[in-house]
């Protein structure tokens, strides 16, 4: 099959998909309401887990739309602990998805939010400008002064990081126009903190524009004296007034984070009006509401501005002592710009002190940073120059030669398409690269049962050999124990086995439970007679987790006798299998959940997700207590897969 007729087939194929999507959904997710755009600027570490687990229940649904929601609550998770790379293949699946679904404007605003964050925590301040142009789009249809706001915020922000700051004054002085109307709230307040950081920063370049205009006519030690910051109170002024009326709504609201981030704002106005009692109360209390671990950026820049206090105190003692912190948070944020601007206080802080070897250090260490940047930077300029090169070597043959006007065109189209081809290819390569890593961490994790099982096994058999002297049944845990062992190593090569296997695997691993238990429990496996387990394939080492946690939490605190009991049936084309106890219940697993547990349920999403991408099936499963009695069921739905099928095993 050619490649123009394998895309044409891929091509009909979204065509249909996306007609049945219009036909069994309807642009809602019950289960997940849209969620307010303001959330990232809020969520706390501790929300984190409760999230992850919804997200993952929202991405097993049928429903696309929830599908999508739930992709996107894991990219918002990974944007906020800055796993960009994590984040970039959730928005992919997203958009994969949203790509097929005809519901852009109910979802809009999300998606472009997250790609626009996504992109300017990687510095693509053009890329995250379209998809923040794109949201306010969506956003004038909808009239919430909030949400129009909160892009005129974004879309300032990547201009200022742009230094493009007349434009990013247009679009403050619109934001400013529109939050004068809302109401008191939590949004209000961080919307306010947003302007002032805005406005912080345009008094610093009024400032040194300021200054370099008059130093190349003067004397430096001249311009320092003609050029006091006090000349911008008008900034300033503007600076206080939002930053103020932002901490007053974030301590009516209980708004940490915004109040974190005023307090560090009116810190910055109170260092420039030379108030630097004040501003160190301020960036203390600013201190105080810092997260260690959570806000490593925030964390930075408050050490920064708490050595630079102590610095114009002439301080040199707890100046070095808390350049130093700023350093230690500077290279958790892994940000180079933030790293060298750390180095650079301790350089400065250093020469005050005299300490001209930990001065030196510093310097080298902000040039090596520089050079690397720089290096960067000059790579653009140089293919701007060529291009701009390329374009006027172009007009020139165009004025001369009619003809040779549509062979440039030509040869410029057939170049954009290359490097579209070349993006694309790369993206691919860069998605490809991503599922071989996760596939390679699922072999590890197939391998790790519970250590503990194995140490307890092993007593077991201690037990046995000293106290009950019976050999026969020490031989036959031995060999059980042994085959468990094999088939644990030979899982980590082996990423499918028969049914058949399955259960024998099961059974030498319940009999081993069995033994070390003084509390009895039974079990049973039943195969429905319509299923081959000879031929049928499942992944490996997929129940015993469940069956363990069954046995470790649902039957040893119950005052019944356990059992546990294992159905293969055929449902739906899936293989439907049950795994059913009748012990305490989800609510004393709760309880009782650990770390190995939420670990293994984890490791159990991210197997079926890796499934569901390679043989695109709609693998999935659920933990709920029983209907009728006491206890769990588990149900887990898997591809039908022969044995002969052709895959990558």
């Amino acid at each position: 099959m050619t490649v123009r007729i394998r895309y044409i087939f891929i091509l009909l194929f979204l065509l249909k998909k996306a007609s049945v999507f219009s036909q069994t959904d309807n642009c809602q997710c019950s289960e997940f309401p849209d969620k307010n755009i303001f959330s990232s600027a809020y969520l706390q570490p501790a929300d984190t887990y409760s999230l992850s687990h919804f997200s993952s229940i929202l991405i097993r649904s049928t429903n696309i739309f929830c599908q999508i929601r739930g992709y996107e609550l894991k990219s918002e998770i990974a944007l906020q602990q800055q796993q960009n790379d994590s984040a970039y293949i959730y928005l992919n699946q997203a958009t994969y998805l949203l790509q097929n679904y005809n519901c852009s404007n109910e979802i809009g605003l999300q998606f472009h939010r997250l790609w626009a964050i996504y992109h300017q925590q990687k510095f693509n301040y053009d890329e995250s400008l379209k998809h923040c142009f794109k949201a306010l789009a969506i956003a004038e249809t909808q009239n919430d002064n909030k949400v129009k706001a909160y892009f005129f915020n974004k879309i300032a922000t990547n201009f200022i990081r742009l230094q493009q700051y007349d434009k990013a004054k247009t679009y403050s002085y619109k934001a400013i126009a529109l939050i004068q109307k809302i109401t008191p709230s939590v949004e209000k307040g961080i919307l306010l903190e947003e302007v002032a950081s805005a406005y912080n920063i345009y008094h610093q370049v009024a400032f040194y524009e300021n200054f370099i205009a008059k130093t190349a006519h003067i004397s430096q030690d001249s311009a320092l004296k003609l050029v006091p910051l006090s000349s911008f109170d008008h900034i300033l002024d503007s600076v206080f007034l939002f930053a103020n009326e932002a901490k007053t709504l974030a301590i009516q609201f209980n708004d940490k984070r915004t109040l974190q981030r005023a307090y560090r704002i009116l810190q910055a106005v109170e260092f420039n009006h030379n108030n630097l009692h004040r501003a160190l109360a301020y960036v203390d209390s600013s201190l105080a509401l810092c997260v260690r671990g959570t806000n490593d950026n925030d964390l930075f820049m408050a050490y920064g501005d708490k050595a630079d206090i102590y610095f114009k105190m002439k301080n040199a003692q707890l100046a070095t002592q808390y350049a130093d912190s700023c350093v230690f948070y500077a290279q958790k944020t892994g940000i180079p710009l933030s790293i060298a601007n750390a180095y650079l206080t301790l350089a400065d802080i250093a020469e005050m002190s005299g300490d001209w070897k930990t001065g030196f250090y510093a310097l080298r260490k902000v040039k090596v940073i520089m050079d690397s940047v720089q290096n960067i930077d000059r790579t653009h300029v140089v293919n701007e120059l060529e291009q701009k090169y390329n374009q006027a070597q172009n007009e020139n043959t165009i004025r001369e030669l009619a003809q040779e006007k549509r062979i440039y065109f030509l040869l410029m189209v057939v170049a954009v398409l290359t490097i579209v081809i070349f993006i694309f290819y790369s993206r691919q390569k860069s998605l490809k690269l991503s599922q071989k890593i996760m596939e390679a961490e699922q072999r590890l994790n197939r391998v790790r049962m519970n250590p503990h099982f194995f140490f307890n096994a092993l007593t077991s058999l201690q037990v046995l050999a000293l106290k009950e002297n019976d050999g026969q049944k020490m031989a036959s845990t031995l060999s059980k124990f042994s085959h468990i062992m094999r088939k644990t190593l030979e899982s980590s090569y082996q990423e499918f086995v028969t049914i058949e296997q399955e259960i024998d695997f099961l059974n030498n691993y319940l009999e081993l439970q069995k033994n070390r238990f003084a509390k009895s429990f039974n079990y049973k496996i039943i195969v429905a007679d319509d299923l081959d387990t000879s031929d049928l394939l499942i992944p490996s080492m997929m129940l015993q987790p469940f069956a363990e946690n069954a046995i470790e939490h649902g039957f040893v605190a119950s005052d019944t006798e356990g059992v546990l009991q294992i159905t293969f049936k055929e449902e739906d084309n899936n293989i439907c299998i049950d795994i059913a106890d009748n012990g305490m219940g989800l609510n004393h697993h709760l309880k009782t959940e650990n770390e190995h547990t939420s670990r293994a349920l984890q490791i159990m999403e991210d197997r079926i997700y890796l499934l569901n991408m390679k043989l695109k099936s709609n693998a999935r499963f659920t933990i709920n207590n029983q209907i009728i009695g006491q206890g769990v069921c588990v149900r887990i739905y898997l591809p039908i897969i022969a044995r002969n099928e052709s895959f990558n095993n």
